[in-house]
C-alpha cells in the first residue's frame, strides 16, 4: 500500500468514526440533497429527514402535505412531491414497499417501520418539527407534470419529471420553537400583535384574527380567511372559519393545537375553550367585527401550495402554508358607523357597465353599492302545465369587504331569523340599476327582500397569491331572496311617451260676462 493510499483509508476512517459518533443506527451512513433551489416563499421550506434501520437521509423536497388532520384521532399521513432525485435508501424504501405489496400485513422486511422528522425552515431556522413514528411507505409513483402544450410550445415553462409518495404512520408530535419575527407586546393586557403580512391585499383589506386564551392574547394577521359557516338560513352547523398563512409558530394558539390533538377522542378530557375577534379592516378604519366564542380548534393541517411544473422551471415557486379551521358556539357582530353613502368600484369593468345596487331598508336607512359583479340567480319565470307562473326572484352580489353597514345590517338578520320559509322580519327593498357608458340602460326592481346567505372567502391563485404575481382578495358574497320583482327599460320607456294635442278647450275661452254687449252669463 503506498502513502497515498494510506492517507485516503485514514480520511475515510476519521469520517466513519465521526458518523457513529452522531447517529445511533446501523450502518451509520448518512445521505444530504442539497437545499432546494426553488423559490420557495419567505425562504421557507420542509427539510425532511428519514431514520431508517440502515441509516439516515436528509432530504429537501419542495411539496410537503399533511393528507390526515393533526388533531384528529386517527392515523398520521402525509405526502412528499419532488423531482425524482438521488435518495437511495428512501428508494430502497419505495422499492421494498411495491415488491412486498401482496404480502401478508405481518411480514416484515428491512424498509417496512422508520421514523420521519420534517423540519419546517425559515431562513435556516426551524419553526416547527412534525415527528412521525413508525411510518411506512403506503405508495409512490412518478409522474410528469405539464402545463398542457405550453411545455411544448414555449420556453417559459416545460416539464418536470416528480416522485410523489405517500407515507402512513402511527403517530405525530408536533414542537413549535421560539418565534424569531418581531412584534409589539402590549403588557397591559396581555396581548402580543404579531403586525401586519407582507402580501398584496386587493384594496388593502385584511383579516386580523384576535385569539383571546386564559393566559394571554395573540392578534395575527391571516392573508387568508374563509368563513365556513354561521350566515345561511338553511343551515344549523355551528360557526366556523379556516385561516391561512405561510407557517409560523404562534405560542398560544400552537398550545391550543396541541391541546386539540390531546382531546381528540378521548371523552374523559375536556378542551380549552378560547374567544376570536375577526376584524376586516384596512389601515385607515375597521368595516366590521366578527366575534366568535366559545371557540376550539376543528382542524390543522400543514400543506404546500404550487401550479403543476411551474415551481419546478422556476415560472413560479412553491408555498407552504398552515390551514387552521376553528368551530365555535357563539357569534355575534359588530358592525362601525359610515359617511359614505355610494361605495366606489375601482375595477376594470367590460363595455363600461355598471351595477348600482340601492338597498333601501324598512325605517328609510338606505345604501348605493357599486360591487363588480351582479347576478341574477334564478329565472323570473317557469313553465308549469302550461302556464307561465313566476318563481321567487333572486340575485347576489360579491364584492371586496368593505365599508357598507347597511349592507352588514341586513345580513345580520339572518343570525336573528327563525328557521327559513317561517320568518321574513326586515324584509327590505332593493334597486338594480345597470348603467352602460354613463347612461342608465335598465333597471331591476325587487321588494320584500332578505340576505338568505352570506359568505366571505379570500379569491387567490394557489401559490401566486404568496409569490406577489396577483395577492388576494377579500371577497364578500351575499345571496338575495325577494317575493316581488319588475324590471324596467328607461330607454324604451322614453321612446313611447305619448304627446298631448295642443287643441283648445273650452276652458280656454275667455270668460263669457267679458264677451261684447248682448251676452250676458246666464244665472
Amino acid at each position: 500500500m503506498n502513502t497515498k493510499n494510506a492517507i485516503a483509508m485514514t480520511t475515510l476512517s476519521v469520517i466513519a468514526i465521526f458518523a457513529i459518533m452522531s447517529i445511533t443506527v446501523s450502518a451509520n451512513e448518512a445521505f444530504a440533497v442539497s437545499i432546494t433551489n426553488y423559490k420557495m416563499v419567505e425562504d421557507t421550506y420542509a427539510k425532511v429527514t428519514f431514520t431508517f434501520r440502515d441509516g439516515v437521509e436528509e432530504t429537501y423536497f419542495p411539496v410537503f402535505k399533511m393528507t390526515t388532520s393533526y388533531v384528529a384521532n386517527s392515523a398520521a399521513e402525509f405526502q412528499l412531491q419532488g423531482i425524482v432525485g438521488d435518495y437511495p435508501l428512501l428508494n430502497e424504501a419505495m422499492d421494498q414497499e411495491y415488491d412486498f405489496r401482496l404480502a401478508p400485513a405481518e411480514t416484515q422486511y428491512n424498509y417496512k417501520k422508520f421514523i420521519v422528522d420534517v423540519d419546517l425552515v425559515k431562513g435556516g431556522v426551524v419553526q416547527k418539527n412534525l415527528h412521525y413514528v413508525d411510518c411506512k411507505v403506503s405508495g409512490s409513483t412518478t409522474d410528469t407534470v405539464l402545463d398542457n402544450a405550453e411545455g411544448y410550445t414555449t420556453t417559459k415553462t416545460g416539464f418536470a419529471i416528480i416522485n410523489v409518495i405517500d407515507f402512513d404512520c402511527m403517530g405525530v408530535v408536533q414542537k413549535t420553537y421560539a418565534n424569531e419575527y418581531d412584534r409589539n407586546v402590549y403588557s397591559q393586557n396581555n396581548l402580543v400583535d404579531y403586525g401586519k403580512h407582507s402580501q398584496k391585499l386587493a384594496e388593502d383589506v385584511h383579516s386580523y384574527a384576535t385569539f383571546y386564551f386564559n393566559d394571554g392574547a395573540e392578534r395575527i394577521d391571516f392573508p387568508v380567511f374563509k368563513l365556513n359557516t354561521g350566515f345561511d338560513e338553511k343551515s344549523k352547523d355551528r360557526p366556523s372559519f379556516t385561516v391561512q398563512g405561510i407557517v409560523k409558530p404562534h405560542k398560544l394558539l400552537d398550545n391550543a393545537i396541541e391541546k386539540a390533538k390531546k382531546v381528540a377522542g378521548q371523552p374523559s378530557l375536556y378542551n380549552d375553550d378560547f374567544q376570536v375577534n375577526v376584524d376586516f379592516a384596512n389601515d385607515s378604519k375597521t368595516f366590521r367585527t366578527l366575534k366568535y366564542s366559545d371557540c376550539r380548534i376543528e382542524e390543522y393541517k400543514v400543506d404546500t401550495l404550487f401550479d403543476k411544473e411551474e415551481g419546478y422551471t422556476g415560472k413560479s415557486g412553491f408555498a407552504i402554508v398552515e390551514d387552521i379551521t376553528v368551530t365555535c358556539a357563539g357569534l355575534t357582530t359588530k358592525n362601525y358607523p359610515s359617511e359614505n353613502t355610494v361605495q366606489s368600484n375601482p375595477y376594470m369593468m367590460g363595455g363600461m357597465t355598471q351595477a348600482f345596487t340601492t338597498i333601501i331598508l324598512p325605517h328609510g336607512e338606505k345604501e348605493t353599492l357599486n360591487f363588480p359583479f351582479f347576478k341574477q340567480t334564478s329565472s323570473t319565470v317557469t313553465k308549469v302545465s302550461q302556464k307561465i307562473s313566476r318563481l321567487t326572484p333572486s340575485f347576489q352580489l360579491q364584492g371586496v369587504v368593505g365599508d357598507t353597514p347597511v349592507l352588514y345590517k341586513a345580513v345580520d338578520l339572518i343570525r336573528t331569523r327563525g328557521p327559513a320559509g317561517t320568518d321574513y322580519q326586515g324584509l327590505f327593498s332593493v334597486v338594480v340599476d345597470i348603467v352602460h357608458n354613463g347612461k342608465l340602460v335598465k333597471t331591476y326592481n325587487y321588494d320584500q327582500c332578505r340576505v338568505a346567505s352570506y359568505d366571505v372567502d379570500t379569491s387567490f391563485n394557489a401559490e401566486e397569491g404568496y409569490v406577489g404575481a396577483n395577492g388576494f382578495a377579500l371577497v364578500g358574497t351575499y345571496n338575495f331572496e325577494c317575493t316581488g320583482y319588475h324590471p324596467s327599460n328607461p330607454s324604451f320607456e322614453a321612446m313611447n311617451v305619448s304627446e298631448k294635442a295642443q287643441n283648445q278647450s273650452t276652458s280656454d275661452l275667455r270668460n263669457t260676462d267679458s264677451w261684447r254687449i248682448g251676452f250676458t252669463v246666464k244665472q
